[in-house]
């Protein structure tokens, strides 16, 4: 399974749905807005229905 479509935990935190999801939150916060999009839709693509 690629990484963008686990779902993390580490250091007491835990994600809940695809780390992509994320990835792509932190991509638009760093203006790297083409990465994010792409993120973005992975995450849309690789979530599980009702988990997100």
């Amino acid at each position: 399974m690629p990484p963008g479509q686990l779902a993390g935990a580490g250091s007491g935190a835990l994600t809940l749905g695809p780390v992509a999801r994320y990835l792509g939150e932190l991509a638009g916060a760093l203006g790297r807005h083409d990465e994010a999009k792409a993120h973005q839709r992975t995450a849309r693509e690789s979530r599980v229905p009702g988990n997100w």
